[in-house]
């Protein structure tokens, strides 16, 4: 029925207090079908309105249970892996399988951060306590093809580089004092060896051209990927690095600095709380950092402070962080602490995951329920040309399209 018919008969058939029909005058009349015109316009109009922001928002297309199994990899740009003791499953970002494969007691997984490779290290059975040596290492691309072995490496943790060229290996008892990193070419040959003094943490750039490794001794150390060490940052906390190896991020406490090699440090930004995570933009011209509060996002070139958003409810706090190229979306996961008042089990069951603009607006949220937790959950990530992103929780994983608005 069209509009001007409805508006007919709905003034046709209205009724006075005698029960009796009533025209209205000619005027009235189209006075009357004017304004229902103008009001089923508005309808209209706010309905496509209504529709298109809903078209152009996050939209959720896949989830995929974890049932308490850790989670590596990258469902948005790779593989994700989920692995247990007693084996692991490779899956793609349509949940569909691509291998399975099993590990034996004496053995551990290990992935590329973007999951088209995974590595199996075979400890021996006579390792001291504390201290594990591997017999054998074998790497793997996604689809189970084993690529190369290592036999008697000697190394205690193996490290992928995205493309599977550089593999990094720490021997020694991970921050022991006498411990060495092995680099290794794409064919597993030993490219070089240095030795590392308490080796904390490790960090390939995206491109596998640099390493980070933090030494508890000698602070913040960067490599080629042939090993050379070509720059030190002295020491600190939490690190990222730029790919290409250009920009580090390092934070100490509360202070936040942007290094380059040859560069004196700049100093960012002076957080409220110790800085839990660092992240750079794929394209190197955005830094984020979160600590408990506060989210930042700083412009690489000019080291300035483009935005800053605080937390007001105390409950919340920042847990994770991801950029997309450009700055064109920022996004970060918080939990809501319960207090200590509830019971353990009930303290951390459900958390948030913001979505910003390039302005620092925030233009999305949505509520994460969980009952297993973990310090870094909800986990965020975003694609590199910032169309998906993923959430992942120790329950599961969960995939959205759709990020940025359609023109």
């Amino acid at each position: 029925m069209s509009l001007d018919r409805a508006g007919v008969w709905g003034i046709m058939f209205l009724e006075d207090e005698h029960n009796a029909r009533r025209f209205p005058s000619p005027h009235i009349f189209r006075e009357e079908i004017m304004k229902l015109q103008r009001i089923g316009l508005l309808v209209v109009l706010t309905a496509l309105l209504f529709s298109h922001g809903l078209a152009s928002g996050p939209e959720l297309v896949s989830e995929v249970a974890t049932e308490g199994q850790a989670v590596h990899g990258d469902i948005l740009d790779g593989k994700l892996i989920l692995s247990s003791p007693q084996g692991f499953q490779v899956l793609t970002a349509g949940g569909k399988r691509a291998f399975e494969g099993t590990l034996g007691a004496n053995q551990g997984l290990v992935f590329s951060d973007n999951g088209e490779y995974f590595g199996i290290t075979t400890y021996s059975k006579e390792a001291s306590p504390g201290f594990l040596a591997a017999d054998k290492f074998e790497l793997h691309s996604s689809d189970g093809n084993k690529l190369w072995e290592i036999k008697d490496p000697g190394v205690s943790e193996f490290f992928i580089s995205k493309d599977a060229k550089v593999i990094v290996g720490i021997s020694g008892e991970e921050g022991g004092s006498e411990s060495e990193a092995d680099f290794y070419g794409s064919k597993g040959n030993l490219v070089s060896a240095t030795r590392i003094r308490s080796p904390q943490g490790l960090d390939i750039s995206p491109d596998g051209e640099r390493i980070l490794i933090n030494s508890a001794k000698d602070g913040l150390l960067l490599f080629e990927r042939a090993g050379r060490l070509v720059g030190r940052f002295g020491p600190c906390d939490q690190f990222a690095i730029s790919s290409g190896g250009q920009y580090v991020a390092t934070a100490s406490e509360k202070t936040i600095r942007l290094q380059e090699v040859g560069k004196p440090p700049r100093e960012l930004k002076q957080a409220t709380s110790p800085v839990r995570s660092l992240c750079f933009s794929p394209d190197n011209k955005y830094l984020g950092a979160i600590d408990k509060a506060n989210l930042f996002l700083f412009e690489v070139e000019t080291a300035k402070l483009l935005w800053q958003h605080t937390l007001e409810q105390p409950e919340l706090s920042f847990v994770s962080l991801d950029l997309c190229a450009g700055g064109e979306r920022t996004i970060a996961g918080l939990d809501f602490d319960n207090g200590g008042d509830v019971p353990a089990a009930e303290r951390h069951t459900k958390g948030l995951v913001y979505l910003f603009d390039k302005q620092g607006g925030l233009i999305w949220q949505n509520e994460v329920s969980y009952k297993l937790w973990g310090a870094v959950f909800p986990l965020v990530k975003i694609s590199g040309d910032g169309s998906r992103f993923s959430i992942v929780t120790r329950e599961k994983v969960y995939l959205y399209t759709n990020v940025l608005p359609q023109e």
